[in-house]
């Protein structure tokens, strides 16, 4: 059993490893949405356009090749699978990806991680959410419900609210998951539109806050913010006891 579970974390923090880019989190959503495609299909239909690695490629070529490289390591990292092959001129193939599943880690495999590793991946997927937000704005989308939410705040907790917090996020993202999974089989038989849906949790530590008011008051929690206080150097109580 331990055996098992050694493999299972290493091929976990290799799949990891290889999100560490952000044309495979593009390539990842876009057959994630989309469905299988080849990556022919996915340099045509201009979705990575915008990657940064992709406008340094200035032919449909140098694009395919960078687009299919990708996707052979996003296989081998269990992330792709090739569902179809069909020939194309000369002896290759065509082949067609899906998702296999999606970057959703078990905190034990998030553990696995080195910091610098963790601080990649979400660095990563990061960047890739805040461009939906703003398509989303740009089209009219974002505010054409009523009942959409957006939300965010400062806190000042204990250990003890920490680990609650995260634990009330951890219980809702299974919540929506179950919602995706039971929509997914509704649409499947109902053959109704779907409403193209995105969202988003967070819930981080912040650095602490050290700047001093004008006024001589410090930002800081309740029951801490207060008169700034005086510096403990010996130049300072000198002053002072002047």
């Amino acid at each position: 059993m331990e055996v098992a579970q050694e493999q299972a974390t290493e091929r976990k923090v290799v799949s990891i490893a290889a999100l560490g880019s952000p044309i495979r989190f593009r390539i990842l959503e876009v057959l994630t949405e989309w469905g299988p495609l080849s990556p022919n299909q996915i340099v045509l239909s201009g979705m990575t356009a915008d990657i940064e690695s992709m406008r340094g490629k200035k032919t449909h070529k140098k694009q395919l090749s960078h687009i299919a490289y990708h996707c052979r390591q996003l296989e081998q990292a269990h992330f792709l699978r090739i569902v179809d092959e069909r020939p194309v001129r000369g002896a290759s193939m065509e082949h067609f990806y899906e998702a296999d599943h999606e970057a959703v880690f078990s905190n034990v495999q998030w553990a696995a991680l080195s910091k610098e590793e963790r601080e990649s991946v979400s660095g990563v997927a990061w960047r890739r959410f805040i461009p939906q937000v703003e398509a989303a704005m740009r089209a009219g989308t974002f505010d054409s419900r009523l009942d959409r939410m957006l939300g965010w705040g400062p806190l000042w907790l204990h250990e003890e609210g920490w680990r609650r917090m995260a634990a009330a996020y951890a219980d809702l993202f299974a919540v929506v998951e179950e919602i995706r999974r039971e929509a997914e089989v509704y649409l499947e038989e109902t053959g109704e539109d779907p409403i193209r849906a995105i969202y988003g949790m967070f819930a981080f530590e912040a650095p602490q806050l050290q700047k001093v008011m004008p006024d001589g008051l410090r930002t800081g929690p309740p029951g801490i913010s207060g008169r700034a206080e005086q510096s403990a150097s010996g130049e300072s109580r000198r002053r002072a006891r002047r």
